[in-house]
């Protein structure tokens, strides 16, 4: 995560090394689609929060960090814990503000 004169914001540099999400975490998201459909969200989350970067993992004690910018709409950042639930909740969360 960088930060420069194109945002207020830090920000991710996507490369030519850049990779996709490791399987666990692929399941991981989609666990956590699973909650928020089954709640009801799922439109919203559909619409706003298309895309989901996973910036680390934190141990639940641990403060979450998680934020959407302007500048990509429907992609959200964010920690989690390796709980679907809680995934699923800061989900719908930062898609509300995009």
């Amino acid at each position: 995560m960088i930060r420069g004169p194109h945002s207020d914001t830090p920000y991710y540099v996507l490369g030519p090394d850049t990779t996709g999400a490791a399987e666990s975490l692929t399941v991981l998201a989609d666990d956590a689609l699973g909650h928020i459909a089954a709640t009801g969200p799922d439109a919203l989350v559909a619409a706003h929060a298309a895309v989901i970067c996973l910036t680390g993992r934190c141990r639940p004690d641990q403060t979450l960090h998680s934020f959407a910018i302007t500048r990509l709409p429907a992609t959200v950042f964010t920690d989690h814990t390796g709980d679907a639930a809680v995934l699923g909740r800061d989900l719908v969360h930062e898609a509300t503000h995009n």
